[in-house]
């Protein structure tokens, strides 16, 4: 079963340098997007999942602005020691023309984060620099790399809360 699996995500991916992909996103693009990232043993010595998804609109070509909603569970690596955060925010997003598959992208993010106490609500800013691989001319998987500057002490690092944080994270988007 493990192997026809494999088999099939491998076939999948076999046409992408292939595909027919447009390197621009013209005005009245709209998009959601499905992104995350997984980390089997944090600090804790625990899972920590983090997912966003949201949707966008395209008011000029190749700039997009849209909202987003996101959920992170599981002992998260949080100075505020809770097991679940909410985010709801904005994003602004640059595509840059290429004429390939490859369509790299620059933008940021504004959060509010949310915990389960009246007293662990944050703003969080990021900057986002990454890349799209357009599987055909309305689906892309993306990769970046993530910066995020939070208004209180949510993140540890080195096991020591800290204001600022840098992930990678991985996605899929549909543009209609």
């Amino acid at each position: 079963m493990k192997n026809a699996i494999t088999i099939m995500i491998l076939a999948a991916l076999l046409p992408v340098p292939f595909a027919v992909a447009t390197s621009t996103f013209p005005a009245g693009t709209r998009e959601v997007l499905f992104e995350g990232s997984f980390t089997l043993e944090n600090h804790k010595g625990s899972t920590r999942a983090d997912i966003l998804a949201g949707y966008g609109y395209f008011p000029m070509d190749n700039i997009e602005v849209g909202a987003v909603a996101s959920f992170r569970k599981t002992e998260w690596d949080s100075a505020w020691g809770i097991n679940s955060i909410w985010g709801i925010g904005g994003f602004g997003e640059y595509n840059i023309e290429t004429g390939g598959a490859w369509l790299p992208f620059a933008g940021m993010r504004l959060m509010v984060l949310d915990g389960n106490d009246s007293n662990d609500t944050a703003i969080n800013a990021t900057v986002m620099l990454g890349v799209k691989l357009m599987m055909t001319r309305s689906a892309a998987l993306s990769i970046g790399a993530y910066y995020d500057i939070a208004s209180k002490k949510i993140y540890i690092i080195d096991g020591k809360p800290d204001d600022t944080n840098l992930t990678g994270k991985a996605g899929f988007r549909v543009f209609f």
